[in-house]
């Protein structure tokens, strides 16, 4: 998911504590769905930083958000959960938005991902467990969720 706004009016997010305002838009979403909250790994929360990091530096140098850069190895979600101490789970998912510019990034990450088929689908899986990251550099942010069901 990519959405950007005019760069001129590309601000840093101002949330103080993004990725706890992330973890509650994604919690409150499944709520309204009446599905099953979510419990906030640390580790889980570690992978989707570290991919938040990683996507931020492939977006920069290629212009393209990717879960996947194919000159990096070992820099999927599943391939960095082992290092972050997770070494076995049922299921795995990973959702990644890019924006900027905008008053509310969390609602419109949250908004892109409601609105596409596939990541709707992960929002809304039988998951246990979720991590949150987030990267922001010149206004622009990249937001992580990484899903575990374990």
């Amino acid at each position: 998911m990519f959405r950007l706004r005019i760069p001129g009016l590309a601000r840093d997010h101002a949330d103080p504590n993004p990725a706890d305002t992330l973890y509650s838009a994604i919690s409150d979403y499944r709520r309204t769905l009446s599905l099953t909250p979510l419990h906030r790994n640390p580790s889980v929360e570690s992978t989707a930083k570290k991919r938040s990091e990683l996507a931020m530096t492939d977006w920069e140098l290629s212009g393209v958000l990717r879960h996947d850069n194919p000159n990096v190895a070992g820099d999927r979600y599943f391939e960095l959960l082992p290092a972050y101490g997770i070494s076995s789970w049922e299921w795995a998912g990973e959702v990644l938005a890019l924006n900027g510019g905008f008053a509310d990034p969390i609602a419109e990450a949250m908004r892109g991902w409601d609105q596409s088929v596939t990541h709707r689908e992960i929002l809304v899986g039988d998951w246990d467990q979720v991590g949150v990251g987030i990267t922001s550099r010149g206004g622009v942010g990249v937001y992580v969720a990484v899903f575990l069901d374990s």
